[in-house]
């Protein structure tokens, strides 16, 4: 026993050693929150959203006219932005998005939930890559144009099928007055408590409120979503833009950086599903899994220890280590003990 206490104390001591703790993370209602402050020299492809609450590793999957600054370059053909999402049922998911400085013809920029993300989003351009087809194929979407020149070119909300995004019995004109051009703010609600419904939202900056634009909780057809994400068409016009900021929160469970057992803390419990599980191959978060490899090993710990605070890693000494994970905890435990104390000899 004083030996298994002895092993855990100086995985404790590795934590510690290797980085300085931070303060234990808390429930939010945010899953993504991206308010584009970064350089417009840097393309937002590969970047981390601002807020990461789906799981803490996501980057963005952008063309590389995307700039980190929330600058969207046409490209004929049309470009997406994408981040991985799938949707639980029994909750609410709210997506929005600030535009300013739409222009251009009767082209549009659009938000909405995707089937997934297509390949090589940061060289290519195409209807795969705007809610229309392929792996991008929009299932809640709604579009908002620089300009409408006839009946056909209204600003629309779409619930695509298997195949399409602008599944025709589904695109819808947006309800009430009609605007183009300029700043608005986008929301789109994804209502999974019974079936996949959704009801979309618009408004100008300065008004008070969001304006429904469609009947409400409309029914998909296809509800396989495993995207977020926002689209600019160039396919024969022009459209310009600028996103400020693309939000997406939820009534349900976040998956914060290090929480494994999901709620809402990184704390010593997770420590224990991770070493209980060590060297294991699993297919689920709730295991150990931090980093969707398919294993629990090291690296999801590393991944644990990198936001629990100095107060949780010192509490892990109670906790016993079992088998067969001992030996394997013990080598790189020891290791750590050792050169800690040769470091602490040589300063002193």
């Amino acid at each position: 026993m004083a030996s298994r206490r002895r092993i855990v104390a100086c995985l404790a001591l590795f934590s510690a050693c290797i980085v300085a703790g931070n303060s234990a993370s808390t429930r939010a209602a945010v899953l993504y929150d991206e308010d584009f402050t970064g350089l417009p020299s840097s393309t937002l492809n590969g970047q981390a959203p601002d807020v990461d609450n789906n799981g803490g590793l996501n980057a963005w999957a952008a063309h590389t006219n995307y700039t980190a600054d929330g600058n969207m370059t046409p490209v004929t053909g049309g470009t997406g932005a994408f981040l991985p999402f799938i949707p639980a049922a029994g909750n609410v998911y709210t997506l929005s998005a600030s535009l300013t400085g739409v222009t251009g013809n009767t082209n549009w920029v659009a938000i909405g939930f995707a089937e997934g993300i297509p390949a090589n989003t940061a060289t290519t351009a195409g209807n795969d890559y705007r809610f229309l087809s392929g792996a991008g194929v929009g299932k809640a979407w709604m579009l908002f144009r620089g300009q409408s020149t006839s009946a056909t070119t209204k600003n629309q909300t779409q619930r695509g099928d298997a195949n399409t995004g602008t599944f025709a019995a589904n695109q819808l004109d947006w309800l009430g007055t009609e605007m183009y051009a300029g700043d608005i703010d986008l929301k789109i609600v994804l209502d999974t408590t019974a079936a996949y419904n959704v009801t979309f939202y618009a408004k100008r900056p300065a008004d008070v409120a969001y304006t429904q634009v469609s009947p409400s909780n409309l029914p998909l057809t296809a509800t396989d979503i495993g995207s977020v994400g926002f689209a600019t068409s160039a396919a024969a016009n022009v459209i310009d833009a600028k996103i400020t900021n693309f939000t997406l929160e939820t009534t349900g469970q976040v998956f914060i950086l290090g929480d494994v057992d999901g709620n809402g803390a990184v704390n010593a419990l997770d420590f224990n599903i991770i070493r209980d599980n060590l060297f294991t191959n699993v297919t689920t978060r709730s295991l150990g899994d931090l980093n969707s490899d398919g294993v629990v090993n090291f690296s999801d710990f590393r991944i644990w220890k990198s936001v629990a605070s100095a107060e949780v890693i010192a509490s892990i000494g109670s906790f016993g280590v079992p088998e067969p994970s001992t030996a394997g905890l013990a080598i790189v435990a020891v290791t750590a003990l050792t050169t800690f104390r040769r470091r602490m000899t040589c300063e002193a």
